[in-house]
């Protein structure tokens, strides 16, 4: 479920049950994974896996891919490309803060900020 969840972010601009669904009917996704023609996945049965993964699944795998980035990188080469390890909480209260400030019809910021 992660791997087909993780090609889905990278092979559609938005995520839906849909395009789930149609991704996972596509000839790439199929041969990638090595997966016959004629196997198939409904988008209830996509809504009902979904709901039942427990979300420590996904803290699990999150951990151990920066475990591992962090073994292969020094601090001076993650510091060089500037990247950095941040809370998706903050991510989105940020981008709700923005969106707030933001007249979502003319893109003026109404807290008079300039950028």
């Amino acid at each position: 479920m992660f791997y087909f969840l993780l090609f889905c972010i990278f092979d559609n601009e938005k995520l839906s049950q849909r395009t789930l669904e149609d991704t996972f009917s596509s000839n790439g996704f199929k041969a990638l994974f090595g997966l016959g023609e004629d196997e198939k996945v409904r988008r209830s049965y996509i809504s009902e896996r979904l709901s039942k993964i427990d979300l420590n699944f996904f803290k699990e795998i999150y951990e151990q891919m920066y475990g591992r980035f962090s073994e292969q990188y020094s601090k001076s080469e993650i510091e060089k490309y500037n990247l950095i390890r941040v809370d998706s909480t903050i991510v989105a209260d940020t981008c709700t803060k923005f969106k707030e400030g933001i007249d979502q019809k003319s893109g003026k910021n109404s807290w008079n900020l300039v950028f």
